[in-house]
């Protein structure tokens, strides 16, 4: 919402993001927040993936749990994992909870860390970051990949859908995604 209210002016669209973020979330909520206001503010001038990510990075604190996911994936991105070991070394670092919640425990994967409740928002940031990067800029493999991650996937796959549709307009979202909403939101 800010993003949209102040394109291309990230500093001032997180202001009013922190605002936000502060009666509903906590901590890593409101860090995630700060950080995607940022890069989709951005995404109205800037279209370079890495710069963006390192914008909403500058607006969040360098020890918080949404950095460590953020700097988790580049870090299997740049070494040359695919991304089902991006995920894996992600959820290593930061965690999540939320598969867990509706999940039993023995349906999780022994050598899958499930974090304390309601710390989602690093690793949820980390997918969003791994369906942008690993999609090759293709809208379709960008979501397909984010939403393959699972966890909170329709927040996720979602606000991804966001910065791509930002960054590349109506033009970069394929016919088959806009048939089915006739036009209209």
């Amino acid at each position: 919402l800010w993003a949209c209210l102040m394109p291309g002016t990230p500093e001032l669209a997180v202001r009013y993001a922190y605002e936000d973020a502060c009666v509903d979330h906590a901590g890593e909520g409101v860090y995630a927040e700060i950080f995607t206001t940022a890069v989709e503010s951005a995404a109205f001038v800037e279209k370079d993936k890495f710069r963006l990510i390192e914008i909403g990075l500058s607006y969040i604190p360098d020890d918080c749990g949404v950095r460590k996911g953020v700097d988790t994936v580049l870090e299997a991105y740049r070494s040359g994992l695919d991304w089902k070991q991006a995920r894996k070394k992600l959820f290593a670092a930061v965690p999540g909870s939320f598969g867990a919640v509706s999940t039993p425990r023995s349906q999780i994967p022994e050598d899958e860390p499930v974090g304390r409740m309601g710390y989602d928002a690093p690793s949820n940031i980390g997918i969003i970051i791994i369906g942008w990067l690993y999609g090759e800029d293709d809208f379709s493999k960008s979501i397909c990949i984010s939403v393959n991650c699972g966890e909170d996937a329709d927040c996720t796959a979602g606000t991804l859908a966001a910065i791509l549709g930002i960054i590349g307009g109506m033009k970069a979202i394929p016919q088959k995604w806009l048939d089915p909403l006739c036009g209209k939101i």
